[in-house]
């Protein structure tokens, strides 16, 4: 699990990154504002709900996790960048990027639920030694539900009080 987990992360890394950098890269005006609302139930059900589109990969062959993953990766850079365009102050924007540090986190263990078939179908297609094993894949599944729910409930709350 550990290896599995490794590579993940690398690709999990690998498109935040690259959306972001395009969302970011093509960005030039700060014209369109995002309408933000200041409740913490607001935020954990935003936040609850893209996670659940991440997670529904489990059912879609992970095809609907890579459809929602990557534009969100594009908008967080684009809201960077309209930040920088805005001129808002540093502190601000740290503020605003700090819920991102439980955000991401928890948007990552739903990713881990969303990418699973297409784990496995890799491993029966390229090991030897692959056993499917029900209850292990829905321990992994109920794991990284519970750890990514709490990381989205701390994220939405501190969302809440920025």
């Amino acid at each position: 699990m550990l290896k599995s987990h490794k590579s993940n992360v690398i690709i999990f890394i690998i498109i935040y990154v690259l959306f972001a950098a395009l969302g970011f890269g093509n960005t030039t005006s700060s014209d369109e504002k995002l309408e933000i609302s200041n409740g913490f139930l607001h935020y954990f059900e935003n936040n609850m709900m893209f996670c659940l589109l991440i997670s529904s990969g489990l059912f879609l062959f992970s095809l609907s996790t890579f459809l929602f993953l990557c534009p969100n990766a594009y908008i967080l850079g684009a809201s960077i960048k309209s930040a920088i365009i805005d001129d808002v102050s540093t502190a601000k924007l740290i503020y605003s990027l700090l819920h991102g540090i439980f955000e991401l986190p928890g948007i990552y263990f739903f990713f881990c639920i969303g990418v699973l078939p297409l784990q496995e179908a890799f491993k029966y297609l390229f090991s030897s030694k692959y056993e499917f094993v029900l209850n292990d894949l829905m321990a992994y599944v109920l794991k990284h539900f519970t750890v990514g729910t709490a990381f989205i409930l701390i994220a939405a709350l501190i969302e809440s009080l920025l």
